[in-house]
């Protein structure tokens, strides 16, 4: 059980920085285009 929750955690960490890294690019494009 406590494997499964280290495998979630993992899981959500990954989408997590996927996210932000997401997010960051799309912030620094919305930036260039506002300038």
């Amino acid at each position: 059980m406590h494997r499964s929750i280290t495998r979630n955690f993992d899981l959500v960490h990954l989408m997590w920085m996927t996210m932000s890294d997401s997010y960051s690019a799309f912030a620094i494009i919305s930036f260039k285009c506002i300038l």
